[in-house]
């Protein structure tokens, strides 16, 4: 049960994360300036904290003893992943 309480924790806090774009300080999570796709680099390095932090939690589920937790978890890794391969391929440009 503990397993579930942290999981559900995990995806609420996906959720704030990625609504983090309209934080309250006005940042849209793009860098004003010259070039204005330039994301702001303090909002990529949270999300890849955060994507790190999540991968970590799903891939210890994802050999739980229950066999829904277990599958929800290594149904969402890969998606975890790519968003993580995304966000550090924003963060060098490329």
């Amino acid at each position: 049960m503990l397993a579930l309480f942290s999981l559900t924790q995990v995806t609420r806090a996906i959720g704030t994360t990625a609504s983090a774009a309209n934080d309250p300080r006005g940042n849209s999570g793009f860098a004003a300036g010259a070039d204005s796709m330039c994301y702001d680099a303090e909002l990529i390095d949270r999300e890849i904290k955060s994507h790190v932090e999540a991968i970590a939690l799903y891939e210890d589920e994802a050999t739980s003893s229950d066999i829904q937790l277990s599958t929800f978890a290594q149904r969402i890794l890969p998606q975890l992943h790519r968003h993580l391969d995304r966000l550090r391929s924003m963060k060098t440009g490329n």
